[in-house]
């Protein structure tokens, strides 16, 4: 279902991130990349609801969410249990910014 509230995904998309480096910085296990279990653990942590699964190649994802919005946390790059890229992703409703605008920023900002 597509979420409504950008501004509370981006707040939480950062406080993933942050989670997520943290644990990287303080487990040797993820020091080179971050494992789906430290983002799992740190979702957990924050009262989210985590279902951990699998992709079409074997790597991580989660599916999680916290109020109406719902976001998945994709990995990529991933040699074992520790993958180099994460990308978070979330669906938005709005009848103010049209399609070419959001394929723009999609194009320009891999990172938000």
């Amino acid at each position: 279902m597509p979420v409504r509230n950008p501004k509370l995904v981006g707040i939480l998309a950062a406080a993933i991130f942050a989670a997520a480096t943290t644990l990287a910085l303080t487990k040797p296990a993820v020091a080179d990349g971050v494992s789906a279990d430290a983002v799992v653990d740190a979702l957990a942590r924050e009262g989210l609801p985590v279902d951990l699964g699998e992709d079409l190649f074997g790597d991580p994802e989660i599916a999680s969410g916290i109020g109406d919005t719902r976001f998945d946390v994709l990995f990529f790059d991933c040699d074992g249990d520790v993958c180099e890229t994460i990308t978070f992703s979330a669906a938005y409703v709005s009848d103010s910014v049209s399609l070419e605008d959001m394929n723009d920023w999609n194009v320009e900002n891999l990172h938000g």
